[in-house]
């Protein structure tokens, strides 16, 4: 295979520095940002669509699959947490509403955009491992950009230090949106995006059996527990 560069992580986890991260991220929307002319093509490839009109509807569904979220086992959901979520099927539809009523396009979401998935080579990166992508509002991507540094520069949840590689990734959508909607809509965004993560855990785990789905229990009751941290009481 040919030889991508050096892996981002390499160049961040030794000296804790994130700004090998600034050139990448604006590419990577300006990626996104191509792609949203190429849906068609994409859904026709077989790309999930969990675009904002489609992932509402798609809530119900998961949270029907009750061997999936494993209430009242460990790990799994609390059956409080269950009669949680299900209290919150409306508020998900406004949420999805909401976030639609900005003009950002929605487009393809690489789903694991770590610090381990990108290399740069000759100066321009390279994204692999698409494993995870789908269609979707393109901001989730940076809530795992987020996720990934905090953990390669040690830093806590939502530390304002990371605000740099926020605004080097919304730079590329102010030719949509106004800097402030831009940050509203991300609020939005993350609120839903671990939700729309439970959905790509949920595809995997509901083809498994036996050990090899025990092994895998833990990802999508965690990430419904996060969905409901983020939406709040």
């Amino acid at each position: 295979m040919r030889d991508a560069g050096q892996r981002l992580r390499e160049m961040i986890r030794p000296a804790r520095d994130m700004r090998p991260w600034l050139p990448v991220l604006p590419r990577y929307a300006e990626v996104q940002i191509e792609l949203t002319r190429r849906v068609p093509y994409l859904l026709a490839l077989g790309v999930p669509d969990r675009r904002l009109p489609a992932l509402s509807t798609l809530y119900e569904p998961l949270l029907a699959d009750v061997d999936v979220l494993r209430i009242d086992q460990t790990p799994g959901l609390t059956r409080a947490q269950y009669e949680r979520l299900l209290d919150l099927t409306p508020q998900v539809a406004g949420l999805c509403e909401h976030l639609a009523g900005y003009c950002i396009p929605e487009t393809l979401n690489h789903g694991d955009l770590t610090d381990g998935n990108v290399f740069v080579g000759d100066g321009s990166p390279v994204f692999i491992d698409w494993g995870d992508a789908c269609l979707s509002h393109p901001f989730y991507s940076l809530r795992t950009v987020l996720v990934s540094a905090e953990i390669s520069l040690r830093l806590e949840e939502n530390s304002p230090k990371l605000h740099p590689l926020r605004d080097a990734y919304l730079e590329p959508w102010t030719r949509y949106e106004s800097r402030e909607h831009l940050l509203e809509a991300l609020d939005l965004s993350s609120r839903l995006a671990s939700f729309n993560g439970a959905l790509t855990w949920h595809r995997l785990v509901s083809s498994l059996e036996g050990a090899s789905r025990e092994a895998y229990a833990e990802p999508v009751p965690a990430l419904l527990q996060e969905f409901l941290d983020a939406v709040g009481p």
